[in-house]
């Protein structure tokens, strides 16, 4: 069934003067779309603003796509920080707790990809990833344990745990080894 365009695109006009066209800020697939099925005009909403305006405005319909729980949403809200948002406002754009935003950024920053996917998966919280992400090798052993007695990891879960600790372990064994040799 053929529906059409069910929201219009977001366009910016306040460089049309010197560049002769409306600057796109939200709506890219639309477009896209619109294009591949041979259409030459789309419905746009108009606004004025300036660049940094236009850039928030687009990470914030992003984000409004991305499933949160995902590296796909970890970087968007690091994308949002990093354009000048405040934790608070990113959190009640994401509809989470503030603490849940500052978790994912602080993910991201580390590198932590690997403890991020074992979110996604559903292997553990982002507490547990949290509590790991700021623990050095040999207290994961001690953190480990205090997880499998609060039933956070499970004898249901437990490989898939070890799997992704150590796979984060070697990679971060592999960059250590990497900075020795970048700086002899």
């Amino acid at each position: 069934e053929s529906r059409g365009l069910l929201k219009p695109v977001l366009v910016n006009e306040r460089f049309k003067v010197s560049t002769g066209k409306y600057e796109l800020v939200c709506g890219e697939g639309r477009l896209i779309a619109h294009q591949k099925l041979g259409k030459t005009e789309i419905t746009a909403e108009v606004i004025d603003c300036d660049r940094n305006q236009a850039y928030l405005i687009s990470l914030v319909e992003n984000i409004a796509r991305v499933p949160a729980g995902t590296m796909w949403f970890a970087r968007e809200v690091k994308r949002m920080r990093d354009a000048g948002m405040i934790f608070g406002e990113i959190a009640l754009i994401v509809g989470r707790a503030e603490s849940y935003v500052i978790g994912y950024i602080n993910l991201i920053e580390r590198g932590e990809e690997r403890l991020i996917r074992g979110v996604e998966e559903g292997v553990f919280p982002i507490t547990l990833a949290l509590r790991i992400a700021e623990c050095d090798e040999a207290q994961v052993q001690h953190l480990l344990m205090d997880a499998f007695t609060a039933e956070i990891v499970t004898p249901t879960n437990i490989r898939a745990v070890r799997r992704l600790i150590i796979d984060r372990l070697a990679h971060r064994l592999l960059l250590q080894a990497e900075r020795r040799v970048v700086e002899r």
